[in-house]
């Protein structure tokens, strides 16, 4: 979240591309799609706003299979 917000602020720009690799997809997702902007200030509003895209690579969206092998 700091990083999002101190590249809008350094670039101007409105909004920014996430990209998220492997764990790095997941932790993408969640800021856009959960994060406020400030945990402390609900005015300020939702990240989903500052986020143009969101772009993952290899990265999981229902769990890895392997990680059941253990479960089973």
């Amino acid at each position: 979240r700091n990083t999002v917000l101190q590249a809008l602020a350094e670039t101007g720009a409105a909004k920014v591309i996430l990209i998220g690799v492997s764990q790095g997809a997941q932790d993408a997702r969640f800021l856009a799609g959960a994060l406020p902007v400030d945990d402390n200030d609900p005015r300020k509003g939702q990240m989903k706003d500052k986020v143009a895209a969101v772009v993952t690579i290899v990265g999981e969206d229902k769990g890895a299979e392997s990680a059941s092998i253990q479960l089973d």
